[in-house]
């Protein structure tokens, strides 16, 4: 889909043009390698096409492109930091434009098997979710990035573990899963909601009714955990393996033969791994209860010290909130004295403003 500028130009995204180029690249050689601008490659792909589609006119062409549902959306739904996913209709819709051009069998970059492309993705193996990440368009990118004359930094020779591999790997993609409980990344749009909320609670009658409102424990659930689940994706090449892991003139000599294999589009052997990093189920979580305890904070009886401490303030205090700030300096108390990890969220020492009114 072409995205207009504004001016009457057409804007391009890489990803677009890149499954063209991939899908051209048997049959139109000049296109690939070159480093063209994005008009310059436009008005070949335009051209390419009038010479499928004998008689067919420059508007033509441009509508039928216009047509393809490949927008934006759809590829910001299928990408994971680098890998992105070409959808069985998508890769049907390019077909449909360029028609007999395409090979009749097409290299699998997973398995190396030859598949019918009328099928959709290549082979059945990216019906799997895992396989379905490492596409047509990432092994693009490492074709291209491979002729380029990529530095031997993009080829490792490390485990996950930080010890030396004997199989060179291509680090592919990676995500971070962070605790729904984690950093709090939009204090400042909070802030101007409180402060739009302040105002509108100002500017209120007395006996609106929306001066009741949802009572709140914190004003977010947020408390700065630092938990986290890592996931990286890495490929390896099992026909470039080294007898000897420890040595550097080794693994540069394969290195170099796998950048050659990666540019000449040979056959090659694939292995699909995601390293997981797990954090401890109770000790790598902070600033809130686990498992078993964050069920049982949600609601709890008052601790007998709370009980007491709430008969002897209800003589002289009146106000709730005045009643919450003894109690919780007195739950602060009992919690140095009884040496007890006291959590704002426990309704034992922290009853809530319902609680204390009844």
């Amino acid at each position: 889909m072409i995205k207009n500028a504004g001016r009457g130009r057409p804007i391009w995204q890489k990803h677009q043009v890149e499954a063209l180029l991939l899908l051209m690249k048997e049959n139109f050689p000049r296109l690939i390698g070159n480093s063209l601008s994005k008009t310059k490659v436009y008005s070949e792909i335009t051209a390419t096409l009038q010479e499928v589609f004998q008689g067919v006119t420059r508007k033509q062409v441009e509508k039928k492109w216009r047509s393809m549902k490949y927008g934006y959306r759809t590829y910001q739904r299928t990408k994971l930091r680098g890998a992105r996913a070409l959808l069985p209709k998508h890769f049907n819709l390019l077909r449909s434009i360029l028609g007999d051009t395409l090979p009749a069998k097409t290299q699998c970059i997973q398995c190396s098997l030859l598949t019918s492309p009328a099928l959709g993705p290549p082979c059945i193996c990216r019906r799997y979710p895992g396989l379905a990440l490492v596409s047509l368009l990432l092994a693009q990118e490492i074709l291209n990035k491979a002729k380029s004359g990529c530095s031997s930094k993009r080829i490792l020779w490390k485990k996950a573990d930080g010890t030396t591999s004997n199989t060179p790997q291509i680090h592919v993609g990676a995500c971070t899963l962070e605790c729904h409980q984690g950093e709090d990344r939009y204090l400042k749009i909070k802030a101007r909601r409180l402060e739009k909320k302040e105002q509108e609670k100002d500017n209120e009658h007395g006996y609106s009714s929306k001066n009741t409102r949802r009572f709140l424990k914190q004003p977010s659930k947020k408390q700065n955990c630092p938990a986290q689940i890592n996931i990286k994706q890495v490929l390896l090449f099992p026909e470039f393996q080294v007898d000897d892991a420890k040595s550097e003139f080794k693994r540069k000599k394969k290195s170099k033969e796998l950048k050659e294999a990666l540019g000449s589009d040979s056959r090659l052997k694939v292995k699909v791994q995601f390293h997981v990093t797990l954090p401890d189920p109770v000790s790598g979580h902070e600033g809130h209860p686990v498992g078993n305890d964050a069920v049982a904070c949600l609601r709890k009886t008052f601790d007998k010290q709370v009980g007491e401490k709430i008969r002897q303030l209800k003589a002289g205090v009146s106000k709730v909130p005045d009643l919450q700030r003894h109690l919780s300096l007195s739950a602060d108390t009992v919690a140095k004295d009884e040496k007890l990890d006291v959590n704002i969220l426990d309704q034992r020492f922290f009853p809530t403003e319902a609680d204390l009114k009844n």
